[in-house]
C-alpha cells in the first residue's frame, strides 16, 4: 500500500478507522442518550480525520497540475461517483427536480458535510505548504486561515461547500504537519508521558462537563469556549497518534475500514436504511439507545465491509484505486 509514493503506515489506517468507527456510532446515538460519549470523542473523532490528512499530506512536489489530477482522481470523482448512485437508482422513480436538488445537496455539504469541507481544505493547505519555507510559516498562516474561517462562519458566509469550515479545520491539517515532520522525536516519547497526556485529556473532559452544558462539534462550528475547546482538540489528538504509533500489529479488520473510509463515511446511512428496511418487512423497528448503536453500527460495517470488497474488486476506480484481488482489498 502507498500513501503519497510510500509505505503505507499501518497505525495510521487503524488510527483512521478508530475514528470512522467513532463517526458511525455517533451517528446511531444521540448526546441527550449518551452525552458522556459525546464529551469523550468529539474533540477527537473529526479532528482525527484533518490531523491524519496533515500526516500523509502529498504535496506532490508543489506541482499544481499533479495536485489537482490526484484529488480528482483518488477523492472528488469517487466521492460524487459514490454520492450519485442511491440517486441513479432511484431516478425511475423520481422527478428530474428532485434528482437535481439531491446532487445539489452533495455539492453543497447538505449531504455528508465532510467530504466538500475536506476537499475545499486540501485545496488550501497545498497553497499554504507551497508558499511557506519553513514548519513555523506553516502553522502562523493555518492559524491566521482558522481566524478568518471563525469570523466567516460568525458572521455567516462561505456556508456553502463548508469553506468556512474548511478554513476553520487548517490548524488540525498543520497539527498533522508538524507531527510529520518531528515525528522521530514525537514517536520517541516514553509511555510515561503518554500516560500523562492521556490523564491531562480525561481531566479537560470531565472538566467540559462540569463547566460547560454542550459539547464542541465542529461540524456545526459550536465550540463552547474556544480556547478550552483547541486544547482539547490538541491534546487529544497528540494523545491519540502516540498511542497508535506504538502499535506494532493493528486488527486487520481495523486497518481494513480505515483504508476505505471514504466508502463507510458515504455508505453508511444507506447500510443502516437497507437494515430499516429489512426490519420492517418483520414488523421490527429500532431505537436509539447506547446498546442499539451498537448493534446498528455493527450491521454498518459489516454492509460496507462487503461494499467495499466488491468495489475494491470490480470498480477500484470508484473510490481511485488500481485493481487489486480480493485477497489483498481484505
Amino acid at each position: 500500500m502507498n500513501i503519497g509514493g510510500k509505505q503505507r503506515l499501518e497505525w495510521i489506517d487503524a488510527l483512521r478507522g478508530l475514528a470512522m468507527l467513532l463517526v458511525i456510532y455517533g451517528h446511531q446515538v444521540t448526546s441527550s442518550e449518551f452525552p458522556t460519549f459525546f464529551r469523550l470523542t468529539n474533540p477527537v473523532k473529526m479532528p482525527l480525520f484533518f490531523a491524519i490528512t496533515g500526516f500523509v499530506f502529498n504535496i506532490k512536489g508543489g506541482e499544481v497540475i499533479p495536485f489537482f489530477r490526484n484529488l480528482f482522481i483518488k477523492i472528488i470523482i469517487p466521492w460524487l461517483c459514490l454520492s450519485c448512485i442511491p440517486i441513479l437508482i432511484n431516478a425511475p422513480f423520481e422527478p428530474i427536480q428532485n434528482l437535481l436538488e439531491k446532487f445539489l445537496e452533495i455539492l453543497s455539504g447538505k449531504r455528508v458535510w465532510f467530504m466538500p469541507c475536506i476537499i475545499v481544505a486540501e485545496i488550501l493547505h497545498f497553497f499554504v505548504r507551497k508558499f511557506s519555507k519553513k514548519p513555523y510559516h506553516v502553522v502562523l498562516i493555518s492559524v491566521l486561515l482558522t481566524i478568518v474561517g471563525f469570523l466567516c462562519a460568525k458572521c455567516n458566509i462561505l456556508n456553502y461547500a463548508m469553506v468556512n469550515r474548511a478554513l476553520i479545520v487548517q490548524v488540525f491539517i498543520a497539527f498533522g504537519y508538524i507531527v510529520k515532520t518531528y515525528q522521530n522525536k514525537i514517536f520517541s516519547m516514553r509511555w510515561s508521558w503518554i500516560i500523562c497526556i492521556s490523564i491531562v485529556y480525561l481531566a479537560l473532559t470531565i472538566s467540559n462537563r462540569l463547566f460547560f452544558h454542550y459539547p464542541l462539534d465542529i461540524h456545526i462550528n459550536c465550540y463552547s469556549n474556544i480556547p478550552y475547546n483547541f486544547l482539547q482538540i490538541f491534546c487529544g489528538l497528540f494523545m491519540c497518534f502516540l498511542l497508535f504509533s506504538k502499535i506494532l500489529h493493528a486488527p486487520r479488520w481495523l486497518v481494513f475500514i480505515g483504508q476505505n473510509t471514504l466508502i463507510y463515511y458515504i455508505w453508511q446511512g444507506y447500510c443502516l436504511a437497507l437494515f430499516s428496511a429489512v426490519l420492517s418487512l418483520f414488523g421490527l423497528s429500532y431505537t436509539t439507545t447506547p446498546l442499539t448503536g451498537i448493534i446498528n453500527t455493527i450491521v454498518i460495517c459489516i454492509g460496507c465491509f462487503v461494499f467495499s470488497v466488491l468495489v475494491n474488486r470490480y470498480a477500484p476506480f470508484l473510490v481511485g484505486k488500481k485493481k487489486r484481488t480480493v485477497r489483498e482489498s481484505v
